[in-house]
């Protein structure tokens, strides 16, 4: 399970109706909390991945380990099941949303897509599937000093090549 902690501008964009519904049962409850003010109140998505289990067969997950990164994002977020918790003070709240997934879930789904399919892919090695992943380059598995060397080099960037050089001999005199 993943969870994130949100503030109430985000839940009332994402989940309003839901949100509302917390609000008033806040409100109407004996709760000592029941006066907190909104922006006292700590709101949190927790959301899992769900599948019946007889979907998961070998040829679920072969086919799974072939889609290229667009279907596969819309299979993970597919299987979500998102739930919205609210605390008040020692009052506390959570249910089932039952509303679409949310931008923010699913910017969460694409980033754990990302790297669930590059672990995959490390060690399937489908060229189509890992030309599909949008790695940003930041976050891009580093290349070896003497790959970043030749890059460097292809590239005519000879001030780097020269900084890259001078890094790898002082790993040879360590």
């Amino acid at each position: 399970m993943v969870t994130l902690m949100v503030n109430y501008e985000v839940v009332e964009k994402e989940y309003g109706k839901e949100s509302g519904e917390f609000i008033y049962l806040l409100r109407g409850s004996n709760s000592k909390s029941k006066d907190t003010e909104i922006d006292k109140i700590a709101w949190l998505y927790a959301f899992s991945y769900f599948k019946n289990k007889s979907e998961f067969t070998p040829e679920y997950y072969e086919n799974l380990f072939h889609m290229k990164f667009d279907e596969r994002l819309e299979e993970e977020i597919s299987k979500v099941r998102v739930n919205l918790s609210m605390s008040a003070g020692r009052f506390y709240m959570t249910d089932r949303v039952s509303s679409p997934v949310s931008d923010t879930i699913k910017e969460v789904v694409k980033f754990v897509t990302i790297q669930k399919m590059v672990n995959e892919q490390a060690h399937i090695g489908d060229q189509e599937v890992i030309d599909s992943i949008p790695i940003p380059k930041e976050e891009q598995i580093p290349e070896s000093l003497e790959d970043q060397l030749k890059n460097a080099i292809d590239h005519e960037d000879y001030e780097e090549a020269a900084r890259i050089r001078d890094q790898i001999k002082s790993q040879e005199v360590d």
